[in-house]
């Protein structure tokens, strides 16, 4: 079972050009943040950083019942 890490933040990329394929990179803290957190994750579980948490502004409004609809809460 999958292990996820969330993170929010700058990242850079890039793509190495080889002689029989390209290899693509990913970099920065945000990166760096959703491997920490995964590597903290047991398995099945979800786990995000403070930046995350900060950059959210949700708000969840009851759909039906079991059904959450998600809105930002500066709308």
């Amino acid at each position: 079972m999958a292990r996820i890490g969330l993170s929010y933040g700058a990242v850079q990329w890039g793509i190495v050009s080889g002689s029989a394929r390209n290899v693509y990179y990913f970099k920065g803290d945000a990166i760096r943040n959703c491997a920490l957190a995964a590597k903290r994750a047991k398995a099945g579980e979800i786990i995000m950083d403070q930046e995350l948490l900060q950059a959210l502004t949700l708000k969840l409004e009851q759909f039906e019942d079991g059904f959450y609809k998600v809105e930002t809460k500066n709308k």
